[in-house]
């Protein structure tokens, strides 16, 4: 009966070291549980915080997206003027060869009607040079208008990079 009992004893010493051990890990368990509950608390505010980041850059880039529209139809309508000022300013030189060939042929004949031609030509010079300055002007503003184009383009770019980071940390 002696030796029962010391076996039933080494048996209860040991549930008892067991029992400690599991409640150490009981322990330790809800202090990782709460710890978890914690990164997950986190990690869905990081998420939110993501995902309004990213609607907030896809409504910017939208409205790129509707400024880079209106800045292509301007560029077209430019192109437009700039082919009309350049068909025009061509008409004038061509009507301004004719005129000249018409006073050299006339030369000898009428010296007064040669004046009035001459002061003709010279306003239709001065009307041609006008018509090529604004040509000019035209072109430089389409030249400015593609390099906002170029800007917006690598600014676009630059958007869809960070949208692209924002979906990331989103999906986190």
């Amino acid at each position: 009966a002696e030796y029962m009992g010391d076996d039933v004893l080494q048996i209860a010493s040991e549930s008892d070291k067991h029992r400690q051990i599991l409640g150490e890990r009981i322990v330790q368990n809800e202090a990782k549980a709460a710890q978890l509950q914690e990164m997950v608390k986190e990690a869905t505010h990081i998420g939110k915080t993501a995902q309004e980041r990213y609607v907030a850059l896809a409504k910017t880039l939208q409205n790129k997206e509707a400024l880079l529209e209106t800045v292509e139809k301007r560029n077209e309508k430019l192109d437009r003027q700039l082919i009309s000022l350049q068909k025009d300013i061509k008409t004038a030189r061509n009507l301004l060869a004719k005129k000249q060939s018409k006073i050299k042929n006339a030369q000898n004949e009428y010296p007064e009607k040669i004046r009035e031609l001459i002061t003709k030509i010279e306003q239709a010079e001065k009307k041609a040079n006008i018509a090529e300055l604004e040509a000019q002007k035209h072109q430089r503003e389409i030249s400015l208008t593609a390099d906002k184009l170029a800007k917006f383009v690598e600014n676009r770019q630059a958007l869809s990079y960070e949208m692209d980071r924002a979906w990331s940390d989103a999906n986190v």
